[in-house]
């Protein structure tokens, strides 16, 4: 059962380009493409498994609650995955999250004011992937 499908970083790449954490690191660092898809979904969404992805990252945002990058576009030769990106309405990417913050409400950070922690435009590789039940990631 997929818990959600995106494109996945290594963590290693991702910690290498953000300079500030909070409390909590996320542990498998994506772009949340479909959440909780349907079994319909799921057929087209295995065969997306281990595209690899050019992903454009565009400034470094931050508040009390959440960190994160904006993701400007990304590059790929599957249509598919072009096409469910473009139906993202704010790709980004935790990085991390205080205490009581949410992953889902990084998103909060580049709709509102938050001033920008770094300003970047960085061009790095992932992976297409599904989350799955017990809790780890699929790319292969």
């Amino acid at each position: 059962m997929i818990i959600y499908s995106g494109i996945f970083f290594e963590k290693e790449k991702i910690d290498n380009i953000v300079k500030s954490k909070l409390a909590k690191d996320i542990k498998f660092p994506h772009i949340t493409f479909k959440f909780k898809p349907s079994k319909e979904d799921e057929e087209l969404l295995n065969s997306l498994v281990g595209e690899e992805v050019n992903v454009y990252l565009y400034n470094f945002k931050q508040d009390e609650n959440n960190s994160g990058f904006y993701v400007a576009k990304i590059e790929s030769n599957n249509k598919y995955i072009n096409d469910l990106f473009e139906n993202i309405e704010c790709p980004h990417i935790t990085t991390s999250v205080s205490e009581f913050g949410k992953p889902v409400d990084t998103y909060k950070l580049f709709s509102k004011k938050c001033p920008i922690e770094e300003e970047l435009f960085v061009v790095i590789k992932g992976t297409f992937g599904n989350f799955v039940k017990p809790g780890y990631p699929v790319f292969k």
